[in-house]
C-alpha cells in the first residue's frame, strides 16, 4: 500500500511538476499577455492623449471660428440694415423724381398755353406803345399849337392893352 502511495504521490508529483510546468507556462504566456496589453493600453492611452490634445485645439479653433463668424454675421447684419436704408432712400429719391418730373411736366404746360397769351400781350404791348408814341407826338403838336396860340393872344393881348392905353 505504501509503494501504492508512493507511486502515487510520484504521479501525483509529476503531475504536478507538469502542472507547475504548465502553470508557469500558463503564468508566462499571461504576463506576456498583460504585457501586451498593457502595450496596448499605452498606445491607446497615447492615442487619447494626443485625441484630447487635437480636440482640444479644434475646441479652440472653434471658439476663434465662432468669434470671427460673428463678428461677420454682424458685419452682414450691418450691412443688410445699410442696404435697407439705402433702399428707402432710393425710393425716396425715385418718388422726388417722379414728383419734380410731373411738376416740371406741368410747368411747360402752363407756359405752352401761357405761351400764346404771352406772345399776344407781348404783340398788345408793341402795338400800345406804338399807339402811345404817335398820341406823344400829337400831344406835342398840339403843345406847340397851342404854344403858338399862346403867342398870338398874347401879342394880341398886348395890342389890345396898348390901343386902352392911347383911348
Amino acid at each position: 500500500q505504501l509503494e501504492d502511495e508512493t507511486y502515487e504521490a510520484e504521479g501525483d508529483m509529476g503531475d504536478s511538476e507538469s502542472s507547475k510546468a504548465e502553470i508557469d507556462a500558463q503564468i508566462e504566456q499571461a504576463q506576456k499577455d498583460t504585457a501586451e496589453k498593457e502595450a496596448v493600453i499605452a498606445e491607446k492611452k497615447e492615442a487619447l492623449s494626443a485625441e484630447l490634445q487635437r480636440l482640444n485645439e479644434l475646441m479652440s479653433q472653434n471658439s476663434e471660428n465662432s468669434e470671427k463668424a460673428k463678428e461677420i454675421n454682424d458685419k452682414i447684419t450691418a450691412s443688410a440694415l445699410r442696404l435697407a436704408d439705402m433702399r428707402v432712400e432710393k425710393s425716396t429719391a425715385e418718388s422726388a423724381r417722379h414728383e419734380l418730373s410731373a411738376r416740371i411736366e406741368n410747368i411747360d404746360e402752363v407756359i405752352e398755353t401761357r405761351g400764346g397769351i404771352i406772345t399776344s400781350l407781348e404783340n398788345e404791348k408793341t402795338a400800345a406803345e406804338k399807339e402811345l408814341e404817335k398820341l406823344r407826338e400829337t400831344a406835342a403838336e398840339h403843345e406847340n399849337s397851342l404854344d403858338g396860340y399862346r403867342m398870338i393872344i398874347g401879342s394880341r393881348a398886348e395890342k389890345v392893352e396898348k390901343l386902352r392905353k392911347e383911348l
